[in-house]
């Protein structure tokens, strides 16, 4: 199986989506010139090539142009993104009261996207409101919504604002997970896990007791019968992380690493957690970066690679991980000879004591301690 060293270099340079607005030059004039006289659609839709940079570089300023006068004859959609921009803050000063103002307004009329906006916003934000949150989530879902199932699952599952219902959210849960809703595949791999560990705290009897003689039979005969309930959980678990996986979930495939090497639900493979764990690195999980460049660095999958280790460290600690900013400061302050991948890492005290720095910012003790220490070298 192939890996993506290779592709160290490359990290970065792919392009955005652009929503489905691809437009050639004789669409965007004819749009333009529609616009100009007036006609909302047109003047959303030339909003829209202007949000997205469709053939034209990206100008949220005249997007929110755009947008304000369609939104003022009345179109939903203008209305929308013209909330997210204030929301962000792109094109125009950040004005949070005017966002929500006009999301409501676009929700209010059935737009399916500021209702799921709203219902997240409230379930997630700051201001928590976990009976708003179901109300919109209940309108995006009754429009098909698979994004809002799976956020109404969660409130009936976790028991947020609403009376908790483990079955019912799992049911919405699955359902949009059968949509092929990445979250929802892993939460429901999740799910599966779980239950199979609660029922392996079930049982009169802990593996422990085999050691006693009078419990020995009474014992194994209960936790044989308990191990072949949760195996087909486990299985479970593995093949939901599988599918949000093979769609580039980084928590799916951190999860998939997991079970190849413990053998959840699979048999333990090396090569396969490797191939996950880097995949997860590679869609910016934090966790596989960290380790995922703490393998590769120590050599667990083998051959060590200084280079590699150090690219994901550096992705890591650029989001403010103090254990990775711990991780870099060591790394330079002892240097690293030669690795397989014909890096070698130079002592560099200067950066290491800079790492060290970070990481004690970011409240990681064994970082101030070794801050400390280089101040009164």
């Amino acid at each position: 199986m192939k890996f993506k060293y290779v592709l160290l270099v490359t990290v970065g340079l792919l392009g955005g989506v652009n929503d489905g607005f691809a437009q050639d030059s004789t669409d965007i004039t004819t749009i333009e010139h529609k616009a100009a006289t007036g006609d909302a659609q047109a003047q959303y839709n030339f909003g829209m090539i202007y949000y997205n940079g469709d053939k034209v570089p990206q100008d949220y300023p005249k997007a929110a142009e755009w947008f304000q006068k369609s939104a003022g004859q009345g179109n939903v959609a203008a209305q929308y993104h013209l909330g997210l921009l204030y929301e962000q803050g792109k094109g125009v000063s950040k004005d949070q009261v005017k966002a929500k103002e006009l999301i409501e307004k676009a929700a209010a009329q059935g737009n399916v996207d500021a209702q799921l906006n709203l219902g997240l916003s409230y379930s997630k934000g700051k201001n928590k409101d976990y009976t708003k949150a179901k109300d919109w989530f209940e309108k995006a879902a009754s429009q098909g919504n698979i994004t809002a199932e799976y956020n109404l699952g969660l409130l009936y599952y976790n028991g947020n604002g609403v009376p908790k219902d483990k079955t019912k959210g799992k049911a919405l849960i699955e359902k949009a997970a059968n949509q092929n809703n990445v979250d929802a595949q892993t939460k429901m791999g999740d799910i599966c896990k779980d239950e199979g560990i609660l029922l392996m705290n079930s049982g009169r009897y802990k593996p422990a007791d085999i050691a006693n003689p009078q419990l020995r039979d009474k014992a194994m005969t209960e936790l044989d019968e308990i191990e072949s309930k949760i195996e087909p959980l486990r299985k479970k678990a593995k093949d939901w992380y599988e599918k949000a996986a093979n769609q580039n979930g980084a928590e799916a495939q951190y999860k998939l690493a997991d079970c190849y090497r413990h053998g959840i639900g699979v048999e333990k493979n090396k090569q396969l957690e490797e191939h996950w764990l880097q995949e997860s690195a590679f869609h910016g999980y934090l966790e596989a970066e960290k380790e995922y460049a703490s393998a590769v660095r120590d050599g667990d999958f083998g051959s060590k690679k200084a280079g590699v280790a150090i690219f994901f460290y550096e992705k890591a600690a650029k989001k403010g991980d103090g254990e990775s900013q711990y991780e870099l400061g060591y790394m330079y302050k002892y240097g690293l000879k030669r690795h397989s991948d014909g890096v070698d890492l130079p002592q560099d005290k200067v950066k290491a004591k800079e790492y060290f720095k970070q990481a004690c910012i970011n409240k990681y003790e064994l970082a101030c301690s070794q801050y400390k220490q280089m101040n009164n070298e």
